[in-house]
């Protein structure tokens, strides 16, 4: 008995910890990702705009070398370009070897005068990136993140968080296996003591003084127990009592049933 209380109380200690260590690592997971992403597409939104305040301020400067600049201050790849959708710098690839970019959502939204985003695979590069462009003089800025980075910073706090997860599932464990011991320990003794009461030891106590609802029942039959033997006590007092009577009567005593047969 005492395996299979502890077995069932620890099964079911260690499932709840396992359930709640999935919900909280897909939740915050969850989270993270979308706050990292929510910070990453406004950073490219303010690196946007400042590219944008910089090309508006230094006309004719060679616009190669300042996509290239950007992009090494930025991390991101930069791209300049005109009203028509040509290409006309990118920190990465020859503008003559990349499509007019008239019909990206983002760059589409930019050339309207809006900041536009998207996320998408470059056919340039085949890189995946998160796309912010914003309007410019003569057309528009455009900064590209690739997702790779984003992804490993996700991919190091989970480890993060999978290596605390176990952590807390490791203590977790014992504190429930401490617990599911003693619980079942003390089941134990009320076993123990109900075996002794049937084996007609009424002198038998659980002796738990704990305030807990084992406790408390252990207390409650602790109490019964001793109500039983106090009332046993009495019935052997006053059976001694009758025998006595009896053995001093100097006349013969006998007791009938209703139908008069001697009992």
């Amino acid at each position: 008995m005492k395996s299979r209380i502890f077995f069932k109380l620890m099964g079911s200690a260690v499932l709840l910890i396992l359930l709640t260590t999935a919900v909280l690592d897909l939740s915050i997971r969850h989270v993270w990702t979308d706050s990292l992403q929510s910070q990453l597409q406004r950073s490219l939104e303010e690196k946007t705009t400042m590219f944008a305040g910089r090309l508006t301020s230094a006309p004719g400067v060679d616009l190669r070398s300042l996509a290239k600049q950007v992009a090494q201050q930025s991390g991101c790849r930069a791209t300049i370009i005109e009203a028509s959708g040509k290409v006309l710098a990118d920190s990465e690839a020859e503008p003559a070897t990349m499509e007019n970019h008239a019909g990206r959502p983002e760059v589409a939204a930019a050339l309207r005068g809006n900041v536009g985003h998207d996320v998408r695979r470059s056919r340039t590069t085949g890189v995946e990136y998160e796309y912010v462009a914003a309007p410019a003089v003569g057309g528009a800025v455009r900064l590209a993140y690739p997702l790779s980075g984003m992804r490993a910073e996700v991919a190091r706090a989970r480890r993060v968080l999978l290596y605390a997860s176990a952590f807390a599932l490791l203590m977790a464990t014992v504190l429930a296996a401490v617990a599911a011991w003693s619980i079942s320990r003390r089941l134990r003794r009320i076993m123990l003591f109900a075996e002794r009461m049937a084996a007609g030891h009424l002198s038998a106590r659980v002796a738990d003084r704990s305030s807990d609802e084992i406790g408390k029942l252990a207390s409650a039959l602790d109490a019964t127990a001793q109500t039983i033997e106090q009332s046993f006590q009495q019935i052997a007092a006053s059976r001694a009592q009758l025998e006595s009577l009896l053995n001093s009567l100097q006349d013969a005593v006998f007791a009938t049933d209703s139908n008069g047969r001697i009992l």
